[in-house]
C-alpha cells in the first residue's frame, strides 16, 4: 500500500476493506523502519539501489493486473454472476443480448483479438477486457445497468481514457479527481465488501502516471508477451532453464536477414480492388466502418473513400459527417475532453471532401450496435497525435 489506510475485516464477506483515504508513505519513513510493525517484516535488497525511491519508484498502475484483469473484470463478473449487491445478475436473456452485441463488433484491424462472448468471460484474456472497456463498453452498457450505475463506470473509464495516452496529459490532474470520485462512491453504489485493494490503488494512479507516463507506459503487456515466447523455448518435461538458455545461444548464433530498406511512412498499398493507406506501421484506414473512420484536428468525423495526391503529397478523399454529439455529458463533456462522439448514419454527408494527412488527428474505432443507425466513435488510442 502506498498510504497508511487501515484496513477493515468484513466476516461475513470474508475480506478486509480499504474504507477511505490514508496517508500518503514516504521512502524516509520506510528505511527508517517506521512500518516494521505491520507489513515491513526484513531489509529489501531494493534499498541498496542507489537513487530509488522505495515508495514512488514501486508502480501500483499496471493497466494489466490493476485495471483489465482487475476492476474491468470484477464490474462485468459482477453483473454476469450477480455478486455486485444491491444489483441482481443479467438475465440469461440479457446475457445473450449483450453477447450478440458484443461478438458482433468489429473494431479496427490494428485491434487483432477479437471479443467473445460473456460465456466465455472467465477465459477473457487482458486485451479483450482493455479492448471492451475503451471501445465497447459505454455504447453497449448504456442501457443494461442502472442510471447510478452507469454515471458511476463512466467516472472509471473517462478517467482511464484520460491516462492512457499522453494527448490527454493537460486532463491528467482532473482523471485522478475522477478516479477519486468512483472510489468514494463504490462502496454506495454497490456494496462496502467490495472495496479490495483494486479498488483503494486506483487512487494512486493518476500520481504514478505524472511520473512515469501514461497507462501504457507502466503495463506488464509486454512482458507477459515475452514470457510467452520463453515458454515456447521449452521442448521437455526437465531442465527447463537449461533447454531455455540452449534455445536463446541458438538463435542468438543465427544470422537474421535484415530488410533492404525500411518501409517509409505514409504509403498506399493496392489489393485488387482495395486501396489501403498505411498512415503509420500501426495506422491505416480502407473503405468500410471497421477501418475507414478517422478524426481531423478540428474534430470532424470523416470517412474513408479513396487516396489523391495532389503537388507530390497525399491526400484523402472521403466524407465527413455532418452533426455529431459528444456521447455523454456527465461527468464531462465527451466530445470535448476525451474526443467521444455519437452521430446517425443519416449525417454522413454524400459530398465528398479532400482532407490532407497531416491534418488527422487520430483513427476512430466505430461501434454500432446490432447494425443500427448510430455510431458510437472512439479514438484509438495509440494513433492520437
Amino acid at each position: 500500500m502506498k498510504c497508511d489506510i487501515m484496513i477493515t475485516h468484513v466476516r461475513s464477506a470474508r475480506k478486509v476493506v480499504y474504507d477511505g483515504i490514508g496517508k500518503d508513505r514516504t521512502d524516509a519513513e520506510f528505511r527508517s523502519g517506521l512500518y516494521a510493525n505491520t507489513h515491513q517484516k526484513r531489509h529489501s535488497p531494493l534499498l541498496d539501489i542507489n537513487n530509488i525511491d522505495i515508495i514512488q519508484d514501486v508502480p501500483v498502475g499496471d493497466p494489466l493486473h490493476l485495471l483489465d484483469l482487475g476492476i474491468t473484470r470484477k464490474i462485468l463478473k459482477g453483473y454476469v454472476n450477480g455478486t455486485l449487491k444491491p444489483f441482481p445478475k443479467w438475465l440469461p436473456f440479457t446475457q445473450e443480448e449483450i453477447s450478440h452485441l458484443i461478438v458482433s463488433t468489429q473494431l479496427p484491424s490494428e485491434i487483432t483479438r477479437r471479443l467473445r462472448s460473456l460465456k466465455y468471460l472467465p477465459f477473457w484474456k487482458g486485451t479483450e477486457l482493455s479492448n471492451f472497456l475503451h471501445y465497447v463498453s459505454i455504447a453497449v452498457l448504456e442501457d443494461k445497468i442502472s442510471d447510478d450505475a452507469f454515471r458511476h463506470f463512466k467516472l472509471y473509464y473517462t478517467a482511464v481514457t484520460i491516462l492512457s495516452s499522453k494527448y490527454y496529459e493537460p486532463h491528467w490532474k482532473y482523471a485522478g479527481e475522477l478516479l477519486k470520485l468512483f472510489v468514494e462512491r463504490f462502496g454506495s453504489i454497490y456494496d462496502r465488501s467490495h472495496l479490495t485493494s483494486n479498488v483503494h490503488n486506483l487512487l494512486h494512479i493518476s500520481s504514478e502516471v505524472y511520473r512515469f507516463g501514461p497507462l501504457p507506459t507502466l503495463s506488464t503487456y509486454p512482458f507477459e508477451n515475452k514470457l510467452q515466447f520463453i515458454k515456447r523455448l521449452v521442448r521437455g518435461g526437465s531442465r527447463h532453464l537449461e533447454q531455455v538458455v540452449c534455445r536463446l545461444v541458438e538463435l542468438r548464433e543465427i544470422e537474421i536477414a535484415k530488410k533492404l530498406k525500411d518501409q517509409n511512412y505514409p504509403y498506399v498499398e493496392t489489393k485488387g480492388e482495395t486501396v489501403i493507406l498505411h498512415v503509420t506501421a500501426s495506422f491505416k484506414l480502407k473503405e468500410g466502418d471497421r477501418d475507414g473512420w478517422c478524426l481531423t484536428n478540428d474534430h470532424v468525423v470523416f470517412k474513408y473513400h479513396r487516396v489523391t495526391k495532389l503537388s507530390g503529397s497525399l491526400f484523402i478523399v472521403g466524407h465527413p459527417i455532418l452533426h455529431k454529439q459528444p456521447t455523454f455529458t456527465d461527468p464531462c463533456d465527451s466530445g470535448e475532453i476525451i474526443l467521444n462522439f455519437k452521430a446517425d448514419k443519416a449525417n454522413l454527408s454524400p459530398r465528398s471532401i479532400t482532407v490532407s494527412i497531416a491534418d488527422i488527428k487520430c483513427k476512430l474505432a466505430a461501434v454500432t450496435l446490432e447494425q443500427g443507425s448510430t455510431f458510437y466513435f472512439t479514438p484509438l488510442l495509440h494513433t492520437l497525435t
